[in-house]
């Protein structure tokens, strides 16, 4: 792949929308600002109507996976029609692809020690990301910038959780797909000023590229989700045990989901993963016979988290109280209709108390081309 598309009408079209709801944005970053660095921002109908409003609306940052264009995303992950129907705002920003020395022009993010080019030449996708969030605020009166949320898919999902860790006071929450932080020894993310960030991580026990129970990449060995649950539950400070409960019809036609979480975590940041039975790397509704719509999953998860005035995420509340840590019961995971998640303890709760899923692995540089 040599470049990728450079068109919001492109990207307008296959939304269906008109070319006014998305913006391309360039600007120059790197060192001395030599790197040109792009991004779309979508603006559904209804979330430029509630901005007109004064209404300040929520943004997704959402990032792709290596070896994929921004545009990739809209085939696939839902979250178009997630901003469609709630009104919010999407940033899709543009891995580089253009990397000199590098000829496989395969666009990558900087995870650490994942994927392509980005992370051999420490590309400063932390700092980018940052600025997109910025420009994309200041351009857009109606965004809440205490409801900054990151998604991504495969390498995308695992830049979306560096971000929660180099970037906790712009980041409320994370929910993404199918990838795990990638830290090297050679290059540790930076941890100074950490504050413990909501983290939903979905994985599928089958998946080929980003092995469930860890593998190898070269010469790189990483540790499966369950291991990386753990080092999780030690980021966020949570205090109570390992809790596993299963929920029907998460996984293919034929098997179900669990969901392994932490409570009684820093300012009600519990972490959890949740495992996917027989489903591949395309943990999204419809591949592998999946019933849930694990996008809907992942925005009732971070919608509910807003930054607090001390930059570390809370529960969101229409008051201004400040907001209660996050204790749910014991809660029992069942689909009452095809994709969609209720959860119970007693009576029933809000899917908005959907616990927090994220893993961590170590990933080598070289990774084939995840989509």
């Amino acid at each position: 792949m040599s470049a990728c598309p450079e068109s919001a009408s492109v990207v307008a079209s296959q939304l269906g929308e008109n070319t006014s709801t998305v913006k391309f944005t360039c600007l120059n970053h790197g060192i001395k600002e030599s790197v040109r660095r792009c991004w779309y921002t979508y603006t559904p109908d209804k979330a430029a109507a509630a901005a007109a409003k004064s209404d300040a609306v929520p943004l997704v940052v959402e990032l792709h996976g290596f070896g994929s264009c921004t545009e990739d995303l809209l085939k696939y992950t839902g979250w178009s029609s997630k901003a469609r129907s709630d009104g919010f705002i999407i940033a899709w920003p543009q891995g580089r692809y253009d990397i000199p020395g590098f000829g496989e022009g395969k666009p990558s993010w900087n995870a650490g020690g994942c994927c392509g080019a980005a992370p051999i030449v420490n590309e400063d996708d932390v700092g980018f990301l940052r600025r997109v969030v910025e420009e994309v605020a200041s351009n857009n009166s109606g965004v809440d910038r205490n409801r900054v949320y990151f998604a991504g898919h495969s390498n995308g999902c695992m830049m979306a959780q560096r971000m929660a860790v180099e970037a906790s006071s712009v980041v409320a929450a994370v929910a993404c797909h199918s990838g795990f932080l990638t830290p090297t020894k050679q290059r540790p993310f930076v941890t100074d000023g950490y504050v413990p960030t909501p983290v939903m991580e979905v994985h599928g026990t089958s998946d080929p590229v980003v092995k469930y129970d860890g593998g190898r990449f070269g010469l790189v060995q990483y540790n499966g989700a369950e291991h990386n649950l753990r080092e999780w539950g030690t980021r966020n400070q949570c205090a109570d045990e390992l809790r596993k409960v299963a929920c029907e019809g998460g996984g293919s036609s034929s098997n179900g989901c669990e969901v392994q979480s932490y409570g009684g975590c820093f300012r009600g940041t519990s972490v959890a993963h949740v495992k996917l039975d027989d489903v591949g790397h395309w943990p999204f509704k419809g591949s592998s016979g999946l019933a849930i719509d694990t996008t809907q999953v992942a925005w009732d998860f971070v919608k509910q988290f807003t930054l607090s005035p001390q930059s570390s995420p809370s529960l969101a509340s229409p008051s201004s109280s400040p907001s209660p840590p996050l204790s749910p019961p014991a809660p029992v995971f069942s689909t009452t209709n095809p994709g969609s998640v209720t959860i119970h303890s007693g009576a029933p709760l809000s899917p908005v108390m959907f616990p927090l899923f994220v893993v961590s692995i170590l990933v080598a540089r070289t990774f084939g081309s995840v989509r």
